[in-house]
């Protein structure tokens, strides 16, 4: 009887033992999953934004380079073309941007308009050397913003591979 009682006793234990393991198994497995959820949302648009910002880098700088055209009393026809283009850049990055990199791009886009009034409307003195001096510094924080925003992303990506190949 002690046998049995014995048997019963450590056939109980194992189960439970393996009841547990298979929880701590499947706990261990949810939160795997979770990881390379959060890990696939924070670098799902990350390919995306490189090639978008540079874009918009360039565009930005267009319109910088055609403003400086029109001031220099040269031909502004590429300007609505780059302002254009430049805008819908911004727009399209604003979609998928860090409120940071939101703030950056606003900030460069107004600084822009702002001078390219007053290049139109000719309010800039000829002896000026470089209306564009406080635009071209928040193009430089423009493009701080993106480059942190995106090397961000990858940290956050090559971290987040790291605990999933560690577990």
């Amino acid at each position: 009887m002690d046998a049995a009682l014995a048997g019963l006793a450590g056939t109980t234990v194992g189960a439970m033992a393996g009841v547990a393991g298979a929880w701590l198994a499947q706990r261990g497995q949810v939160r795997l999953q979770r990881e390379q959820l959060a890990h696939q949302e924070r670098v799902r648009w990350l390919d995306d934004k490189r090639a978008l910002y540079r874009d918009l880098l360039i565009a930005m700088h267009g319109w910088h380079d055609g403003i400086m055209s029109l001031w220099r009393s040269q031909s502004s026809d590429e300007l609505a073309e780059a302002r254009e283009t430049a805008y819908r850049f911004g727009i399209e990055a604003g979609l998928i941007a860090s409120p940071l990199t939101l703030v950056a791009i606003k900030d460069a886009r107004r600084g822009l308009f702002a001078v390219q009034t007053e290049v139109v409307l000719r309010q800039v003195p000829p002896d000026v050397s470089d209306p564009l001096a406080e635009v071209k510094e928040r193009l430089v924080k423009l493009e701080n913003a993106l480059r942190a925003e995106l090397s961000s992303g990858a940290e956050q990506g090559d971290g987040a591979r790291a605990r999933a190949a560690g577990a």
